[in-house]
């Protein structure tokens, strides 16, 4: 039978409205979600190519975007190095791998850089290279070389 919109199974605004079924609009904080979200799985899906085998580094790796991009590379198979600031930080995101580890191999490294240079970090970790950093900006600008950079402001696009 159709619904009031017309079609088989649909309903009108003012039906869903009716059945206490309309939405409420999103708080900012869902929105800032999605968008970290989409971010993280762009970065790492689309530009920077992940496959499952890699290894990837993952800055501000508690934060918003880093947190998701953590958890989707290694969804996606890959080893992750997370790099954060404070201890508290660390047992947060070992707290969250522990849950994704799912592949022989799969490593999740945590870095604090309040304790190590970062740099040192990666290249102690993993001397044959990282495939993908989604948040080099920094080492970008420095001209340090440390792996695939996801986003080059020089040229206005990923390389």
């Amino acid at each position: 039978m159709p619904g009031s919109a017309g079609a088989p199974g649909s309903a009108s605004p003012s039906d869903q409205q009716q059945a206490g079924l309309q939405a409420a609009a999103p708080t900012a904080e869902a929105v800032a979600l999605v968008l970290s979200g989409l971010t993280a799985a762009a970065a790492l899906e689309g530009t920077a190519g992940i496959q499952a085998g890699d290894w990837v580094a993952v800055t501000a790796a508690a934060g918003g975007t880093g947190h998701f991009a953590v958890q989707l590379a290694l969804l996606a198979g890959c080893s992750v190095v997370a790099v954060v600031g404070g201890a508290h930080k660390v047992a947060a995101i070992r707290q969250l791998g522990d849950r994704l580890l799912t592949r022989p191999g799969q490593q999740l490294v945590v870095v604090d850089y309040t304790c190590q240079g970062m740099l040192t970090a990666l290249v102690d970790v993993q001397p044959g290279g990282i495939q993908a950093v989604p948040d080099a900006i920094d080492y970008m600008l420095r001209g340090q070389h440390i792996g695939k950079v996801v986003v080059d402001l020089r040229s206005g696009r990923g390389s």
